[in-house]
């Protein structure tokens, strides 16, 4: 039988094991918080890079009679760096929230999100070349992908850290309506762009514009 006397563990040596536990579990306890910091600035850096290429697709008008398209291709230009612009302040106020906690879940969706979202400068180039019904309707179906990759970060950043039943059902009944909101409004667009491309760019572009500047205040729970 070999002897156990070799494997005994000294006091220092069972002190030094259980600091190292102790640093290990600290470690962990703040991994969510600095995977937060992190996806956070990987959001802003990928988002300034997809603003920046928008405007690189800017042609400079050659003759006079181009300057209108000019004018034109910088005005969608502006309207989609403010639509990118909300999903980044939507972003930024997620991650600020008070028991936000994202998890490898919640990474795979806000990386489906900036993925999605670094689309846009080619449906924008292309909606800048021909606002046809085909164009419109894809630069929706992106832009509709986005607001559900949008609203699953919410659902499973915050998930994590509810701490009753209650809670979790009131924040999957908020992402349900949100679901079914945005599909029904997405619904209507392609609707629109089927029939009237131009109405249905129109409205694309200017209903984040008006969210933006005009956001809904949060109703106080009484």
């Amino acid at each position: 039988m070999p002897k156990s006397g070799k494997f005994k563990i000294t006091p220092e040596e069972k002190e030094k094991l259980l600091n190292a536990k102790s640093k290990i579990t600290e470690d962990k306890s703040q991994a969510p918080k600095r995977l937060k910091e992190h996806l956070q600035a990987l959001n802003d850096a990928v988002l300034a890079i997809v603003m920046t290429i928008i405007v690189l697709e800017i042609q400079p008008p050659l003759h006079v009679n181009e300057y209108g398209n000019f004018l034109k291709d910088i005005g969608v230009f502006l309207i989609t760096f403010f639509i990118l612009g909300e999903f980044w302040y939507s972003l930024h106020k997620m991650f600020d929230y008070l028991g936000f906690k994202p998890d490898k879940l919640t990474v795979i969706f806000d990386l489906g999100l900036l993925a999605d979202l670094s689309i846009l400068p080619a449906m924008t180039k292309w909606i800048m070349a021909t606002p046809s019904t085909f164009a419109v309707i894809n630069f929706g179906v992106v832009f509709l992908i986005a607001q559900i990759f949008s609203i699953l970060v919410r659902f499973f950043g915050t998930k994590p850290l509810l701490e009753s039943s209650i809670m979790e059902k009131m924040n999957y009944r908020h992402a349900l309506v949100r679901l079914e909101i945005t599909a029904i409004m997405s619904i209507i667009l392609i609707a629109v762009a089927w029939w009237y491309p131009s109405l249905a760019m129109v409205l694309y572009l200017s209903i984040p514009i008006v969210s933006f500047f005009f956001p809904k205040r949060n109703k106080k729970i009484r």
